[in-house]
């Protein structure tokens, strides 16, 4: 629980208690009954609006039945438990969120990304929110299931259990203080589903490919998308992973790939559509990296 100001009216006076439709006055019990009821909520949440107002009505079907403020920004300031520095001062809340709701939008709610994409967009997105921690409390668990249903419409299966709460903390806790949404990403990639999973490895094994070797994993990943109709796309992003770890291998053994300007020219040349049923096809032959001796 983020810290709240000395003289804080949502709690009961002389005590850390956040008052309660419960009634409950020990701190232990009520952080006990509001994960109960949490944890259902998360279950059976209906699909809320990517916006503002939407965000606030996750944080309202979250905790309505535990806090009589449930949904509404909170009045006072807080700082983080552990830096102590302070989260959006109140009176810039509706605002921020408002800024960060409108970039979402504005990059077409991370829909169409890969997931390895998806998850540094939305890292970011996540940690922008926290560090305005719109509500005074349960700001931790609203953003899981905003994430969860941002991923559900950009295409992406996020299951909320496979986020680690330690480095989940400790990741929302560097991207509060540096900015850094990196570490964050790589949490969100561990809630990614199996589908998506095969498709962030290739990502991050292409990532660390000589831009020529990145040129040819480009022109094979298309060309298993384009002819391999018969395979699935979790199929196909499996095999897009295996040939990712060749060519990283290959790099490892033999170093950079290096490319002729002919075969750097056919690999980034943009493949052409598709003829009618029937026309003659000519289907052009993906380049083979040089062998090693012609290398220079």
């Amino acid at each position: 629980m983020a810290r709240g100001p000395v003289d804080d009216p949502y709690v009961y006076p002389g005590t850390l208690t956040l008052k309660n439709k419960l009634g409950i006055t020990d701190a232990g019990l009520l952080r006990a009954a509001e994960y109960a009821y949490t944890r259902q909520r998360t279950a059976d949440a209906p699909p809320l609006p990517l916006t503002p107002d939407g965000f606030k009505a996750t944080h309202k079907h979250l905790f309505g039945d535990v806090f009589p403020w449930a949904g509404q920004v909170r009045t006072v300031g807080i700082t983080h438990p552990r830096h102590q520095e302070p989260f959006a001062f109140p009176h810039l809340i509706e605002g921020s969120l408002a800024k960060q709701f409108r970039e979402l939008a504005a990059n077409g709610n991370l829909v169409g990304l890969d997931a390895a994409s998806f998850a540094e967009k939305a890292a970011h997105h996540v940690g922008e929110l926290n560090a305005i921690h719109a509500f005074r409390d349960g700001n931790g668990r609203t953003m899981r299931l905003h994430l969860k249903q941002l991923a559900a419409g950009a295409g992406h299966d996020l299951d909320i259990a496979r986020l680690p709460g330690k480095a989940w903390n400790d990741a929302s806790g560097v991207s509060f203080r540096t900015a850094d949404p990196r570490p964050l990403a790589a949490v969100i990639v561990q809630g990614l589903g199996s589908r998506e999973r095969p498709e962030v490895e290739a990502a991050q094994a292409a990532a660390t490919l000589s831009p020529d070797g990145l040129l040819v994993y480009a022109a094979l990943a298309e060309k298993i998308d384009r002819e391999m109709v018969k395979l699935t796309l979790g199929d196909k992003a499996e095999m897009r992973r295996f040939v990712a770890d060749e060519l990283v291998r290959r790099e490892a053994r033999e170093g950079p790939v290096v490319l002729t300007p002919e075969q750097r020219q056919l690999a980034a040349a943009p493949i052409a559509p598709t003829p009618a049923p029937g026309a003659d096809v000519v289907k052009p032959e993906l380049p083979s990296p040089p062998d090693r001796n012609r290398r220079r």
